[in-house]
């Protein structure tokens, strides 16, 4: 495992949000100085279900986006996710949104990830762990394409 550095973290932030559904969502990538990743959202209402709160699929990425970019972050290679677990922990209507993942436990071949995602107001919303496998491929060198045209 090799740890991105700053230049790296952003270049990979960066292939998120030039990704299709990093545009569709609006959802943005940072990193903080460990390598910690958090998703973040600003309400829209279009993503609310029928009853005017968050829909939880909304919720469920944005918790698997804060562990994959956590364990991608730590492993220095691209990751697939193999298992989340979201608990679904209180509804949220109208409020921006973030998860951060922490690594649980690194490993060669798994790398476990807790995710929290709170509200804008400190409702913790939600909770998930991640279990997420390095393949072996890199990331994008800081500097490449967004979202490089497919063959």
């Amino acid at each position: 495992m090799t740890p991105l550095d700053a230049k790296a973290l952003h270049a990979l932030a960066e292939v998120y949000h030039g990704s299709p559904i990093g545009r569709t969502t609006g959802m943005r990538i940072t990193f903080d100085a460990e390598g910690r990743a958090t998703c973040k959202w600003r309400h829209a209402p279009d993503y609310d279900h029928a009853l005017g709160a968050v829909h939880g699929g909304l919720l469920a990425t944005m918790l698997d986006n804060g562990g994959w970019f956590t364990a991608a972050a730590a492993h220095g290679e691209w990751v697939v996710t193999s298992d989340l677990h979201v608990r679904l922990l209180a509804a949220t209507s109208g409020q921006d949104l973030r998860a951060t993942g922490t690594v649980v436990r690194a490993g060669r071949r798994l790398t476990i990830v807790a995710i929290e995602l709170l509200a804008a107001d400190g409702t913790l919303v939600a909770t998930a762990t991640g279990a997420f496998c390095p393949t072996g491929k890199p990331l994008p060198p800081p500097g490449a394409p967004a979202h490089p045209e497919s063959p």
